[in-house]
C-alpha cells in the first residue's frame, strides 16, 4: 500500500488537519534555537561560504576564499626598511607605487621560487612619511605615498600570484626618538602609552589604511593584517597569564603588558571597523605562547628560532604548547633551517602536526639552495599551499595565456616561463603543477 503524505491524510481527516494547524501556530511561537560556533574551526569563515567542494582542505590551516590551506611563503620583510609604504624623501627612497618594477620583479620571483605568501612589514618604526604626526606627536593621518603603495601592493600580488600579510608595527618603533642619518625618527612608545594619542593612531591611520584595502579591486589578496611583530621585545614586567617574565631589549622605551595589550586590542578593533580581513599578530616566540591568548586574532603566529628549540622543541603539536583554539602559523624561521632540520622537512613535519604555515626569513638573504627547499615544498604539496587562481592549485592546473596573440605552448618554447610578465600563467606548460 502508497503511504499517505501528512497533506493527504489531514486532507482526509478534519480532526488530524487541526492538530496540525495548533502544532504549526505553536512551533511558529517558539524563538528559533540559536546554536553557537566551535571557537576553532577549519569550515568556511562567515562571507566565505564555499561555491565548491574544498579538494584538498589542511587539518588546522587558514581558511581563505573558501579552502583551508597551509601558509607556505616567505618573510618579504622590506626592500627599503620602512619605506615601501610612504617613502622617504629625504633619502630619495620611493615606495611601491614609485617604483613598481623593482617589487615586481621580486615578487614574481619569490612566486616563482614556491612562495604562495608574502609576510610584508608596513611601518616597523616612524621613520618614512607614511605616517603623518603633528608638533605633539599625535598621529594626523596617512602621508607620503601610503596610500597609492597599498594600493599598488595589492596590484602586484595579483599580478604575481601571491597572497600577503602585511605587519603594521615592529618593536623597532619603541627605539627613543632619534636622528638617523638626518632623519628624526619618532617613537612610537608614546602614542601607544597616550590614549588621546593611541585613538588618534587608530582614526587617522590604521582604520584609513584598512578602509583602502577594503576597497581594492584586489583585496582577496590581502590574508591578514598582522598588529605587530615580535612585541614582547618592547615589553617589560610579569606576565599575567603564566608566561616567563619578559625581557626587553635594553634600547628599547618597554611597556607592561596591559599597555601593549590594549595597543593590540584598540588595533584589532580599528582593522576589524573596516572590513573582515582576519588579523594576527607575531609573537616573539613560544616562551609567551599565552600572551595574546585573550585578544581577537584569527590565528596566532610564532616565530622560531634556534634559541627557542632547546626548551620549545619543533616536534611538538600546537595542542601539546596549549594553543589548540586557534591555527597556529610560524611566521618566521630561518630559512637554512632549525634545530637540524631543512626549511622543506620542517614544514612538512608542521603540515602533518596541524599548523597553518610556514614562512621563510628573508627573502633577499636567501641562497640558491634554500629556494630550492621552499620550491621543492610548494611542487610537493601544491594543492595544500594554493589557493583558487593560484597556480599549483592541484587539479586546478591549468594553462592561462598572458595574451590572446601566443599560446602558452610557444611561450614555454621560447624560454619565457620565468619572465615576471608569466608569473601565474601557463603553469601546465611550464611545469610549475
Amino acid at each position: 500500500m502508497k503511504k499517505r503524505s501528512a497533506g493527504e491524510q489531514a486532507s482526509a481527516d478534519p480532526n488530524l488537519a487541526a492538530v496540525l494547524t495548533t502544532l504549526a501556530l505553536l512551533a511558529a511561537s517558539v524563538p528559533a534555537c540559536v546554536v553557537p560556533r566551535e571557537p576553532y574551526t577549519t569550515e568556511e569563515e562567515p562571507g566565505e561560504q564555499e561555491s565548491e567542494v574544498d579538494a584538498c582542505p589542511v587539518t588546522g590551516g587558514i581558511s581563505h576564499a573558501g579552502q583551508t590551506r597551509f601558509l607556505h611563503g616567505v618573510n618579504f620583510a622590506w626592500d627599503n626598511f620602512s619605506a615601501d609604504f610612504g617613502g622617504i624623501p629625504e633619502w630619495g627612497t620611493k615606495g611601491i607605487s614609485e617604483t613598481p618594477d623593482v617589487f615586481e620583479t621580486q615578487l614574481a620571483d619569490m612566486h616563482k621560487n614556491g612562495a604562495r605568501v608574502v609576510r610584508w612589514w608596513v611601518f616597523p618604526d616612524l621613520r618614512g612619511d607614511g605616517i603623518v604626526l603633528d608638533g605633539k606627536g599625535t598621529p594626523v593621518s596617512l602621508g607620503g605615498t601610503a596610500n597609492a603603495d597599498l594600493e599598488k601592493a595589492l596590484d602586484l600580488a595579483e599580478k604575481t600570484d601571491v597572497y600577503l600579510i602585511l605587519c603594521l608595527f615592529s618593536f623597532d618603533g619603541f627605539h627613543p626618538g632619534r636622528d638617523v642619518e638626518g632623519v628624526w625618527v619618532p617613537s612610537l612608545a608614546p602614542i601607544v602609552v597616550d590614549a588621546t594619542k593611541r585613538q588618534a593612531l587608530m582614526k587617522n591611520v590604521v582604520r584609513p589604511l584598512a578602509a583602502i584595502a577594503q576597497k581594492s579591486n584586489y583585496k582577496n589578496r590581502l590574508l591578514a593584517w598582522e598588529v605587530i611583530n615580535e612585541p614582547e621585545w618592547a615589553m617589560k614586567g610579569q606576565s599575567p597569564y603564566g608566561d616567563p617574565d619578559y625581557t626587553p631589549m635594553a634600547e628599547l622605551d618597554a611597556v607592561p603588558h596591559a599597555v601593549m595589550e590594549t595597543f593590540v586590542a584598540d588595533t584589532i578593533a580599528a582593522l576589524r571597523a573596516e572590513g573582515s580581513v582576519k588579523v594576527t599578530l607575531g609573537s616573539a616566540g613560544l616562551k609567551w605562547a599565552r600572551a595574546w591568548s585573550l585578544v581577537d586574532v584569527d590565528f596566532y603566529q610564532v616565530h622560531w628560532y634556534d634559541w627557542l628549540t632547546p626548551y620549545w622543541p619543533t616536534s611538538k603539536t600546537p595542542s601539546e604548547y596549549g594553543l589548540g583554539d586557534k591555527p597556529v602559523l610560524v611566521g618566521e624561521m630561518p630559512a637554512e633551517g632549525v634545530g637540524g632540520k631543512s626549511f622543506a622537512q620542517l614544514s612538512s613535519m608542521w603540515l602533518d602536526a596541524g599548523y597553518a604555515g610556514a614562512l621563510a626569513w628573508d627573502y633577499p638573504s636567501m641562497d640558491v639552495g634554500e629556494m630550492d627547499q621552499m620550491s621543492s615544498f610548494a611542487k610537493a604539496h601544491s594543492c595544500e599551499t594554493s589557493f583558487a587562481g593560484t597556480s599549483g592549485g592541484g587539479d586546478a592546473c591549468t594553462d592561462v595565456a598572458p595574451d590572446g596573440q601566443y599560446t602558452c605552448a610557444q611561450q614555454a618554447g621560447w624560454g619565457k616561463c620565468d619572465e615576471a610578465w608569466m608569473a601565474g600563467k601557463c603553469d601546465q606548460s611550464c611545469g610549475r603543477c
